[in-house]
């Protein structure tokens, strides 16, 4: 799966485009491809100034980005910066608990 997410973000990027519409882009992969594929996206943004908006219910994945926009019933409830202290130490408190094993990773399709 990790490398399947390689190449579509590889082909999505094919043509610099100005802006990438990412819609879970972490969904399906495990930690460490989950960590290459969101690199690279950091990556593309600092390097070509290619806007990058990720759609994800992952607070891993939202706590790495620059803006996390919260949306309640289409409607913004919630527009932060992730690196505030609060934010980080609860990303970092799920984190702990996904390595021991005290929390594992919800898939949505087993909330919905």
């Amino acid at each position: 799966a990790g490398e399947a997410q390689r190449v579509a973000l590889a082909r999505a990027l094919a043509n610099n485009p100005p802006l990438v519409l990412c819609d879970e882009p972490t969904g399906n992969l495990d930690t460490a491809s989950s960590a290459i594929v969101m690199d690279a996206l950091r990556d593309v943004q600092k390097q070509t100034g290619t806007t990058v908006i990720i759609v994800t219910h992952d607070m891993d994945v939202a706590s790495q980005c620059d803006r996390v926009i919260t949306l309640v019933d289409g409607h913004i409830a919630e527009d932060v910066d992730p690196r505030s202290s609060v934010q980080m130490a609860a990303v970092k408190m799920l984190r702990d608990k996904r390595a021991t094993g005290e929390m594992r990773k919800v898939d949505v399709e087993e909330v919905q």
